[in-house]
Parts: structure tokens; C-alpha cells; sequence
């Protein structure tokens, strides 16, 4: 009793449905695991919520991109197993509400560079009224506003990157960081990258320890004297 579950997902649909596994086209990207049972036992359960994070966008080498989707081809969770939705710009509670209700409060805490396009979308398909307006207070939603809160928790020790404990090290979390920026830029980046990278005279000890855990550190060959270099300019983008 009283349980309260945490999970993860990709997307959320702006109905309460959760894509935690796969992609629409069946591509699988992790295994459903426990995510279920946990949904399911915080809905049966006397006084226990089922929680679901979700970062409301991301970032590909096609650009920036909403994880509050309309609808979605595959579904990890259904949509009558919604409960509570959380991104980084709120709170909302999904439980016992009318589809109105929901798509209101799922848009509120979308990101506002995506809200006008689901907002039509809940309006052509009769889910909300035609003159339905998103509450102003919720009309900035964007990264800059919600940074320096964030610095401000992260300043007092909170917000901190793998909270219960990880098995990476402090190098290794440098680096992740590193070869995510990498994987994220378009080709036409990496090229610019590259080029400013043959400009930048850093010294080669900045990185020494970054370079060695990557094996990097003495390239053999001209491919790998790219890559390093690379790692050189993602690693003063990262930090």
C-alpha cells in the first residue's frame, strides 16, 4: 500500500500512452523489463501512483524533436494505465481524468516550441474546444527558462547527474557526454567540428586522460587522428 513507482520512458502520447521499448517501426530498443508490472501494481494497489518520467524533447541529426507525441504505432503502456506524466516543465495527473483533461494537462507540460502543432491536432480530432487556448503561464515552456533553476538546485547539491550511484567513472561520464554530442550533430557539424578542431591549440594534457581511456592517445593511422581530434573539440563542448 502507499507505493509509489518510478519509471522511464521515450514518449508519452498526448492521450497517456507510454513508448518505453520499441520504435513504430518494431525496431526494439530495450526490453520492457518490469515497467509493466510496476504500471499496473501502482493502479491495483490501495494509495499507490505509478510515476513517469519523460524528457519532452530530443535531439538527432534530424534536429530537435517533440517526445510528447500525438499518437504513436507502439505502444509500451496502453492508454487506461496513465497515471502521473512528469518533464521538466511540470506535473501532470492523469488519473480518473476525462481525455480533455488529459491532453490539457500532458500540454502544459510539453515543450512550447511543440504545443501549438498538438494543440491543433486535439482540435481537428474534436478532443478539445476550437477556441481552447493554452494557459499563458504554461506558454513558456522553454530550456532557458527552466536552466538557471536548475543551476540554482544543482548549486545545493540536487539534480545531479546518476543520483543513486553509478558504474562509470568520472572519466567515463566525461565521455559519455563527449560521444553523445558527437552522435548528435548532423554530418555537416561533424565536418565543422572537424575543421575548428584543427584550429583549436589546446594542450594535448587537458585531455591526456580522455585520450588514454579511449585509446586514442598516440593514433595510428589518419583515422584515428580524426577521431581524435574529434573527441578533442566534443570534450571542450562537454564539459
Amino acid at each position: 500500500q502507499n507505493m509509489r513507482f518510478v519509471n522511464d520512458v521515450m514518449m508519452v502520447t498526448l492521450s497517456g500512452g507510454l513508448i518505453s521499448d520499441g520504435l513504430k517501426n518494431v525496431q526494439e530498443v530495450s526490453g520492457v523489463g518490469g515497467q509493466f508490472d510496476f504500471v499496473s501494481m501502482a493502479l491495483r494497489l490501495e494509495n499507490s501512483r505509478s510515476i513517469i518520467n519523460c524528457h519532452s524533447t530530443r535531439t538527432t541529426k534530424s534536429g530537435l524533436s517533440s517526445n510528447i507525441r500525438w499518437d504513436y504505432q507502439n505502444l509500451t503502456m496502453a492508454r487506461f494505465l496513465r497515471d502521473v506524466i512528469v518533464t521538466e516543465y511540470g506535473i501532470a495527473d492523469c488519473r480518473s481524468k476525462t481525455d480533455a483533461e488529459i491532453i490539457k494537462s500532458i500540454l502544459n507540460i510539453t515543450d512550447s516550441r511543440f504545443q501549438e502543432r498538438l494543440l491543433l491536432k486535439a482540435k481537428k480530432y474534436g478532443k478539445l474546444p476550437i477556441d481552447y487556448e493554452i494557459p499563458k503561464i504554461f506558454q513558456q515552456n522553454f530550456p532557458e527558462k527552466i536552466e538557471p533553476i536548475i543551476r540554482e538546485f544543482q548549486s545545493k547539491g540536487y539534480c545531479q547527474p546518476y543520483p543513486f550511484g553509478s558504474d562509470l567513472t568520472e572519466d567515463e561520464i566525461v565521455l559519455q557526454r563527449a560521444l553523445l554530442f558527437l552522435k548528435n550533430c548532423s554530418n555537416f557539424k561533424l565536418i565543422v567540428a572537424l575543421i575548428c578542431s584543427f584550429f583549436s591549440f589546446t594542450s594535448h594534457k587537458k585531455f591526456e586522460t580522455y585520450l588514454l581511456r579511449m585509446k586514442l592517445n598516440r593514433p595510428q593511422n589518419m583515422k584515428e587522428f580524426i577521431y581524435k581530434k574529434l573527441l578533442q573539440f566534443a570534450l571542450t563542448q562537454a564539459h
